[in-house]
């Protein structure tokens, strides 16, 4: 099975249980294989934070140097322009621990 393409990319991840890969006209999935995860995490902050897909999508930072991490960052006052960051930071702390059973958080309680 060939991943030189998006069919065979999808059949790939959904063989690792994912679902479809969420579609954003800037992101390179082929060539450019953070952008995967990074299409995956703006489609869960679009659903966790009262903001688009696509605002998500863009405010997803990629990391300047892959090596020895690649984290992707997300800067809040880009995510939630106007909003005051602390607050939108406590909220989606508590939406992640009440809607996604497998995500952990490490931080103070």
């Amino acid at each position: 099975m060939s991943t030189l393409d998006l069919p065979g990319l999808s059949k790939r991840l959904e063989g690792l249980g994912l679902g479809p890969i969420p579609q954003f006209s800037e992101a390179q999935l082929l060539h450019k294989p953070l952008d995967i995860g990074r299409s995956y995490l703006a489609d869960i902050l679009g659903w966790l934070v009262p903001c688009d897909s696509i605002t998500a999508y863009n405010s997803i930072q990629s990391p300047n140097d892959l090596f020895p991490t690649a984290d992707l960052t997300v800067p809040l006052p880009k995510l939630c322009r106007g909003a005051d960051s602390r607050a939108v930071a406590m909220d989606l702390i508590q939406r992640v621990r009440h809607s996604l059973p497998f995500a952990v958080y490490c931080g103070p309680d």
